[in-house]
């Protein structure tokens, strides 16, 4: 069986969290990068690292981190959710073991995009911030 090519941009909450490790563990699924932007629920570099801590078990799946900021307004999500999300909810996970790529979430994108031999799915699950800049 081939398996398609995919990348979550997501903004790190726990229902991302699902996602990612769905994704990751199906075996139909080639997992080939995954955004966190910082504007949505989860902060930067924490959304990241939670989202690395999740990935821990697939080292094999890069993670890059985005834009801290939305491209407009300031954020709607409340201290409070944000605060926790970052804390990953008190979920108790190791260090992920790849570190994030050194290109930002836009230019990890586009080149993972340019450099795929087939039509990739996007599952964009936060703000869209780092697709609309990538685009």
């Amino acid at each position: 069986m081939r398996k398609a090519p995919w990348i979550i941009d997501c903004d790190a909450g726990s229902d991302d969290w699902i996602a990612v490790l769905l994704l990751a563990c199906a075996p139909e699924v080639d997992l080939r990068l995954v955004t966190v932007t910082g504007s949505g629920l989860a902060r930067l570099p924490a959304g990241a690292d939670n989202v690395r801590r999740v990935l821990r078990r697939d080292r094999e799946v890069p993670v890059a981190l985005g834009s801290p900021v939305p491209l407009q307004g300031d954020g709607a999500f409340p201290a409070a959710w944000r605060d926790e999300t970052d804390r990953l909810l008190g979920l108790q996970l190791a260090e992920g073991r790849r570190p994030p790529l050194p290109d930002p979430a836009p230019q990890a994108l586009h080149d993972a995009l340019q450099e795929a031999a087939a039509p990739v799915c996007l599952l964009a699950l936060g703000p869209l911030t780092d697709v609309a800049l990538a685009l």
